[in-house]
């Protein structure tokens, strides 16, 4: 009896190493070389995210349902030097309506939430797939992490992509700098906080011009992005908020 319960014991213990063993080698590495298809792919599914990103967004900016400016106004966001576009948004009589302006928030805040899960699966399976990585110009998944889905509180939005950004720093998938353009953005933009990094320049509306980063103090921004490997800032190079 004790010689059979041993052999059981055996059998169990070389089924589960085998299963254990045939779960690690499903396990994707995430590496920070990406193959061709995986590029092709990856690139594919961002350039859709981020045209839903702005379906309704540019035309809520814009303030109005005309087709043929809505054409226009795509065209110029593609082209256009700042100051043309302004120019030519300030020729726009914007003529929605509030009840209009709410039903296309309504829509955008749910493609906002896809784009959300969308992101998040990409980086879970491929690391952050940054435009070093893509091998292409501009970084389009990075505007897209700056419009929190509604139905996330923005601080709990802030604290859940640090913890899937933070490793993507350290294993050198995403920049620092732009870790800490991200996080910056969300608390001034929207938690309306100090920042932490003073990665980003603040507006003056008083002036209507851009100014130093707004950070609550120098020991704490500087601690901060020691950890994330960006050099300190200087004095002259930011300025305390003001409470």
């Amino acid at each position: 009896m004790n010689t059979l319960k041993l052999f059981s014991l055996l059998i169990g213990s070389i089924f589960c190493w085998s299963c254990l063993n045939s779960t690690n080698k499903t396990v994707k590495t995430k590496s920070f070389q990406l193959s061709e298809s995986e590029k092709q792919k990856i690139i594919v599914e961002i350039e859709k995210m981020a045209e839903l990103d702005k379906k309704y967004r540019n035309i809520i900016s814009l303030g109005t349902l005309n087709k043929e400016k809505i054409k226009e106004d795509k065209a110029l966001r593609k082209t256009a030097s700042l100051e043309e576009y302004v120019a030519f948004t300030q020729t726009i009589e914007k003529t929605l309506e509030k009840e209009q302006i709410d039903s296309l928030w309504k829509l955008q805040h749910k493609l906002d939430y896809q784009n959300y899960n969308d992101l998040k699966e990409i980086i879970d399976v491929y690391g952050y797939p940054s435009k070093e990585r893509l091998n292409v110009k501009k970084d389009k998944l990075f505007p897209i992490l700056l419009h929190p889905p509604i139905e996330i509180e923005p601080q709990k939005f802030l604290e859940e992509m640090e913890e899937i950004l933070l490793p993507e720093v350290k294993e050198k998938r995403m920049k620092a700098e732009s870790f800490a353009l991200f996080v910056d953005n969300i608390k001034a933009k929207i938690l309306n906080e100090p920042q932490l990094y003073g990665s980003t320049k603040s507006f003056d509306p008083a002036t209507m011009s851009m100014g130093l980063p707004e950070i609550e103090n120098i020991e704490k921004t500087n601690n901060a992005r020691k950890t994330i490997g960006l050099e300190p800032l200087k004095e002259g190079e930011y300025k305390i908020k003001e409470k």
